[in-house]
């Protein structure tokens, strides 16, 4: 099976490409911050897997298997960025 990854997909526009790629047969994880992932759990089917972006460890652990498609849907809150 093909895996789709949605990073900051717990909410909002990820949370809706979530289901419809999971409904399409993907294999989809959606990798979040823990706390945004404990407030909107994924849809029962699909994976979740905490990621903070800010900790490279984190990132290279996260991504520890084969990936097809990556989609970042989330939006910068720090004006600096």
């Amino acid at each position: 099976m093909n895996n789709l990854v949605l990073v900051g997909g717990a909410g909002g526009i990820g949370r809706s490409l979530a289901k419809r790629a999971a409904d399409d047969g993907w294999d989809v994880i959606v990798m979040d911050l823990k706390n945004s992932l404990e407030r909107h759990p994924p849809e029962p089917g699909i994976q979740s897997k905490h990621i903070n972006l800010t900790d490279e460890g984190n990132v290279i652990e996260a991504f520890s298997f084969k990936v097809e498609i990556i989609i970042a849907a989330f939006r910068n809150t720090r004006p600096n960025l």
